[in-house]
């Protein structure tokens, strides 16, 4: 299968098309365009001008370190959450119908899977597996362009197969007590969903230019790329469910997801204040 670059006509039938498992590659926009500039500013603040190449000069601690309050600054940065507002909007996701999660910075590093903390960031698995509703939607947007060396990949031939796996290992109010996501220093005894029901020659790499938005299910079968290239990479992910979806029972297949608890509860909802910032 391959990704799509025209979208429904609805906004409905877009919501529909990617709980069967349609992927969506949305191009740039002047909104995500500034989104992404504004989180750029928080990464060149932390690393340099040239953030991809510069911060590989950094002993992990230090990068880590760094990072760390990189994605803090753009977690709770109210422009960038009234961007991400506008985007939404813009692409037919109205703020007032859906729930939005807080945005997340990620990095790959070249050579990140060959360190033996970092192996959970390249497990196969879906995000439904860490207690994410099956009518979740993924917005993945790049700082810069990536192709299929420094991105991800999509099985989608399982996409509607149940997969052994061991979410059923996973509590997301344990989680959230002891873990958390984006945590530098996690528990030894941290559950990471995975399965390694995973065919990596028939996968859908992600091949994305900066800024441009890409759409797909919380119920996709992915996993992170691994990075043998020379520069890091950078992107951002935003995470949004329709609560009118949610509460009808809608969204992808979701039979394999034996976790508990609902990261649902920690979202942004829009009877919330506009700028509130869920802790």
């Amino acid at each position: 299968m391959t990704i799509n670059t025209s979208l429904p006509s609805s906004n409905p039938a877009l919501r529909k098309a990617i709980y069967d498992g349609c992927l969506f590659l949305v191009d740039s926009t002047t909104t995500s365009i500034a989104l992404v500039e504004a989180v750029k500013a928080h990464v060149q603040a932390a690393f340099g001008w040239n953030f991809r190449n510069e911060c590989l000069g950094l002993a992990n601690d230090e990068f880590m370190a760094r990072f760390t309050e990189t994605r803090i600054a753009v977690r709770e940065d109210k422009t960038i959450r009234r961007l991400i507002k506008t985007l939404m909007t813009e692409v037919g996701f109205p703020a007032n119908e859906n729930a939005i999660d807080v945005p997340r910075l990620r990095a790959v590093l070249p050579g990140g899977h060959k360190i033996e903390a970092a192996a959970p960031v390249y497990y196969a698995h879906r995000d439904t597996w860490y207690a994410n509703p099956a009518s979740q939607i993924n917005w993945w947007l790049p700082l810069h362009e990536v192709d299929s060396e420094n991105s991800f990949a999509f099985d989608e031939e399982v996409f509607n197969i149940e997969l052994p796996n061991d979410s059923a290992a996973f509590d997301y109010n344990e989680w959230k007590a002891k873990v958390g996501f984006q945590n530098p220093s996690p528990p030894k005894e941290a559950v990471y969903p995975k399965t390694t029901y995973f065919e990596s020659d028939k996968a859908t790499h992600v091949i994305c230019k900066e800024a441009q938005i890409l759409l797909f299910s919380a119920c996709q079968l992915h996993k992170t790329t691994e990075n043998e290239t020379s520069l890091a990479r950078f992107s951002l992910d935003i995470r949004s469910v329709n609560l009118s979806d949610f509460k009808a029972g809608d969204g992808g297949p979701n039979d394999d997801n034996l976790s508990k608890g609902s990261t649902l509860t920690d979202y942004h909802h829009p009877k919330d204040e506009c700028d509130t910032i869920p802790s």
